[in-house]
């Protein structure tokens, strides 16, 4: 009896342990983040096949496209098509947290406002829109529409997470 309650205090131990080991990692991991915004963007769009040239938009145009107010971006790099595709690449450092939750909302609203435009003008883009990248850590927020998903995943998961 004494060696099973031994057994048992010392497994509890080790798991109580090991769940303290993995936060701590990640918070250390989120919190001391740093990303070259336009270095990531500019990654994603060598490094990825696309279909349609992507041009650079002005920081400004780029937020109008997507409804964002400059002042809770801290930078961001946007890539889009010249219309005939849904590619697009865009990379945001919000000001905070929240106003990052506040820029993926507006991503999740662009992307659903080109399924609508496209399902009317060229339908075989919205299988492209359903299949993207979108992730936010920490203050960053990464949104690549590409048909190679595994990678533009792959490049955003080296670089910020």
């Amino acid at each position: 009896m004494k060696k099973i309650i031994f057994l048992l205090l010392i497994c509890s131990m080790l798991g109580m342990l090991s769940g303290c080991g993995d936060n701590k990692e990640k918070t250390e991991k989120t919190d001391n983040t740093e990303v070259n915004v336009s270095e990531l963007a500019e990654k994603l769009s060598t490094e990825l096949t696309f279909e349609d040239s992507l041009s650079k938009l002005d920081n400004a145009v780029a937020l109008k496209y997507y409804g964002i107010d400059e002042t809770i971006v801290q930078d961001c790099a946007i890539y889009i098509s010249t219309g005939a595709t849904a590619e697009e690449i865009a990379v945001f450092e919000a000001n905070s947290a929240d106003n990052a939750e506040t820029i993926l909302a507006a991503c999740k609203t662009r992307r659903e406002k080109q399924i609508t435009s496209y399902s009317d003008y060229k339908p075989s883009e919205v299988d492209r829109l359903e299949h993207y990248v979108m992730v936010r850590e920490g203050n960053y927020v990464v949104f690549c529409v590409n048909d190679d998903i595994d990678k533009a995943q792959e490049i955003v998961n080296h670089t910020i997470q």
